[in-house]
C-alpha cells in the first residue's frame, strides 16, 4: 500500500492527457458538425444513439479534466502543472463548446418523443433526460449558451488564484514554518498555547490576504449572478436546488429548522463544553480541542484505520466493504499532507471505467479515521453508481453527501461501541457531536452567508467589512454566547466552497440529516433487508430522487417534520454526553 495514490490508470503523463485532449476536441467538433440544428428533427430511435455517443464524449472529458485536478491539487506549487491545468480547463471549455448545442436543442425542441425514449433509454440515459427538462424554462439559444461557456471559463482563473494564493501562504508557529492543512491540525493540539497561537497565525495571514479575497469573490458572485440573471433563476439557490430536485420550500424549511434548534443542540453543546474546560467561554481555537479530562489521545496507523473502516463496513454490509477494499488494494488513495498539497478530504468522481480517488490529510486521529469513511462512503457509492452509466451515475450533491456521512457514521458507532472508559468515551462521542454540529449548523450558517453575498452583491460590489460583519453574525448565532469568536471575522474567505461552487454547502447539512433518520431506522430494525435496499439506493445512482429513494425506507421526505427528526439524534447525543460528564465530574 503506497502512501500516495497511482494516477497512472488514468494517464502516464500530462503529455498523454494532453494528447487525448486534442483528440476529444476532434470528436466533440465533428459531433457537433454531424448534429447541430438537426436534434429536433431525428427519431427517438437515433436520439438514443446520439445521446451514447454524447455520454462516450462526456466519460472521456470528464476522465481529461479529472486527471488535471487531481495532479494539481497535489502540486499547488509547481508552476508547469498549474499552466498544464488552466490548459485543460481551457481545452475542456471548448469540449463544453462544442457540445452545448444538444442539451440546448433537446431542451428547446417541442417534439421530443419522451415516452418512446423511456422505453429505448437505458433508465441512468432516460434519468439524465428527464433531469435536463427540469432546466427547460431557464435554457437559452445555442449561440448564447456558448458565450455563456466562454464567459464562464473565466471564473477558473479567479478559483486558480485563490488556490494559489492560499497553497504560498506559510503560517509560523514557535519558529516553524506549516501550511494551512498542517496548521489546522495544530488547532487540535493539546495545548492551549499551540492552538491558540496556530489560530492567530492563520487569522493573520487571512488579514492580509482579505483584500485580495474580497475582490475574488465579488467576481466570482457577479459572474455567477450575470449567469443566473441570463437564464432567469428566481432567486439565488434557484440553479442549485434544481440540480439537487429540491424545492424551495424543502430548502426554506430545512433551514428554518436549523435555526429553531439553535440553542438546543450546538448553544447547548458549547455551553457543556465551556464548562468542562472550567470556563464561562471557551475561544474560537478551542471549540473542537480536545477536553482536558481525555486520555493520551490516540493516534492511528494507516493500516490500523483502514482495518477499522473496512470491519466497520463488513459488519453492515460485506458487499460494501469489499468494494472499499479496492481502493486500498489498488492505490486509489493519496494519504498524508505535504508541501504543495491542499488542505481538506475529497474523492474524485471519476468515469465509467477509471475507480474514483480519494484525496487524505491524515494525521491518524480518530477524526481521521472517520474523515476516511467518509471519503470511501463517497468512492463506493460512485463505484456502484456506475451501474447506470456515464450520464445515469451523475448524482445530486444532497444523494452523494448522504452516502458519505452515512458510512462515517457507521465507523463512529464501531468505535464507540468497543469504547469501555467513560473518559473515553465521552472525548469520542464529542468529537462526532462536533463533526454533526460541524456538517449541518455550520454549514447552514455558511449557507447564510452565501446567501447575504449574493443578495448584496446585487446592490453593487460589497466591501470587505460587511462580508465579515455577515459572517460574524451567522457564527455567533449557532455558537452562542459560550464561545468567544471575537477575532475570527477574516476567516470567511478560508471556506474554499464559497469560491469553488455556488450554494454547494447546504448539502451537507440536508444529508446530516437524512442519514441521522436513516441510521436510526437501521438501528431500529425496524426496517426488513435495510443493508440490500441501502445498497440498491446507492447503485441506482440519480436514477431516483432522495424523495423516491427515502419512501423505500418508508420516510415522507416531504414533511417539514423529517427535518427536525435527522436533528433529534444530534440532541439524544448531547443527552448522553451531559450524563457522562456529570459521572466525570462526580467521580
Amino acid at each position: 500500500m503506497k502512501e500516495n495514490w497511482d494516477l497512472s490508470g488514468v494517464f502516464t503523463s500530462p503529455a498523454q492527457a494532453q494528447t487525448a485532449l486534442q483528440k476529444l476536441q476532434k470528436e466533440c467538433t465533428a459531433f457537433c458538425n454531424r448534429y447541430q440544428n438537426k436534434v429536433r428533427k431525428l427519431s427517438a430511435k437515433r436520439l438514443a444513439g446520439c445521446v451514447k455517443e454524447y455520454s462516450e464524449l462526456c466519460a472521456q472529458k470528464d476522465k481529461i479534466s479529472s486527471y488535471a485536478y487531481l495532479l494539481h491539487s497535489t502540486n499547488l506549487n509547481d508552476e508547469t502543472i498549474s499552466v498544464f491545468y488552466q490548459n485543460i480547463n481551457d481545452g475542456i471549455g471548448e469540449c463544453d463548446k462544442s457540445l452545448i448545442f444538444f442539451t440546448t436543442e433537446i431542451v428547446n425542441s417541442n417534439k421530443l418523443d419522451v415516452d418512446t425514449l423511456k422505453q429505448i433509454l437505458s433508465d441512468g440515459d432516460f434519468a439524465w433526460l428527464k433531469n435536463l427538462l427540469r432546466f427547460k424554462p431557464y435554457y437559452l439559444p445555442v449561440d448564447m449558451e456558448k458565450i455563456f461557456a466562454d464567459v464562464n471559463s473565466i471564473e477558473d482563473y479567479w478559483v486558480r488564484l485563490y488556490d494559489e494564493t492560499r497553497a504560498k501562504m506559510v503560517f509560523s508557529v514557535r519558529g516553524e514554518q506549516y501550511s494551512e492543512g498542517q496548521v489546522l491540525r495544530l488547532q487540535m493540539s493539546e495545548s492551549s498555547v499551540t492552538r491558540h497561537i496556530a489560530g492567530e497565525t492563520m487569522v493573520d495571514q487571512y488579514e492580509q490576504h482579505k483584500a485580495l479575497f474580497t475582490t475574488v469573490y465579488n467576481a466570482l458572485v457577479r459572474s455567477r449572478q450575470i449567469n443566473f440573471g441570463w437564464h432567469h433563476y428566481e432567486y439565488p439557490e434557484h440553479e442549485a436546488n434544481l440540480s439537487n430536485n429540491i424545492d424551495k420550500n424543502d430548502l426554506d424549511n430545512l433551514v428554518s429548522t436549523i435555526i429553531a434548534n439553535h440553542y438546543n443542540v450546538p448553544n447547548r453543546y458549547y455551553r457543556l463544553k465551556a464548562k468542562m474546560f472550567k470556563k464561562a467561554t471557551i475561544r474560537y481555537w478551542d471549540r473542537n480541542a480536545p477536553y482536558p479530562f481525555a486520555k493520551e489521545t490516540k493516534k492511528y496507523s494507516i493500516e490500523e484505520a483502514k482495518d477499522i473502516v473496512l470491519n466497520a463496513f463488513a459488519k453492515f454490509s460485506e458487499e460494501f466493504a469489499e468494494v472499499a477494499r479496492k481502493f486500498f488494494d489498488e492505490n486509489m488513495i493519496d494519504y498524508y499532507p505535504y508541501s504543495g498539497k491542499d488542505s481538506g478530504a475529497y474523492c474524485m468522481e471519476m468515469p465509467v471505467g477509471c475507480l474514483p480517488m480519494v484525496f487524505l490529510n491524515f494525521g491518524g486521529t480518530a477524526n481521521d479515521v472517520m474523515t476516511m469513511a467518509h471519503e470511501l462512503g463517497h468512492a463506493v457509492h460512485e463505484y456502484l453508481s456506475k451501474e447506470q452509466g456515464e450520464l445515469g451515475r451523475a448524482k445530486s450533491c444532497a444523494q452523494a453527501e448522504t452516502a458519505s456521512i452515512f458510512a462515517e457514521q457507521l465507523v463512529f458507532r464501531s468505535l464507540l461501541e468497543k469504547e469501555t472508559d467513560k473518559c473515553s468515551k465521552y472525548t469520542l462521542l464529542a468529537g462526532h457531536v462536533e463533526n454533526m454540529i460541524n456538517t449541518s449548523f455550520r454549514q447552514i450558517a455558511f449557507h447564510r452567508f452565501e446567501h447575504f453575498a449574493h443578495e448584496q452583491r446585487a446592490k453593487g460590489e460589497f466591501k470587505t467589512d460587511e462580508l465579515e460583519n455577515a459572517w460574524m453574525d451567522f457564527m455567533g448565532a449557532y455558537f452562542g454566547k459560550n464561545v468567544d469568536i471575537s477575532d475570527i471575522a477574516p476567516i470567511w474567505c478560508s471556506v474554499p466552497h464559497f469560491f469553488h461552487y455556488s450554494f454547494y454547502v447546504y448539502s451537507y447539512c440536508f444529508s446530516s440529516c437524512v442519514v441521522n433518520t436513516l441510521y436510526e431506522l437501521y438501528q431500529s430494525n425496524m426496517v426488513e433487508n435495510f443493508a440490500d435496499k441501502y445498497l440498491r439506493m446507492l447503485k441506482m445512482g440519480g436514477v431516483e430522487d432522495y424523495r423516491v429513494a427515502l419512501a423505500h425506507f418508508g420516510i415522507d421526505a416531504s414533511n417539514p417534520a423529517f427535518w427536525q427528526e435527522g436533528i433529534n439524534l444530534m440532541s439524544k447525543y448531547i443527552d448522553e454526553l451531559e450524563k457522562l460528564a456529570e459521572e466525570i465530574v462526580n467521580s
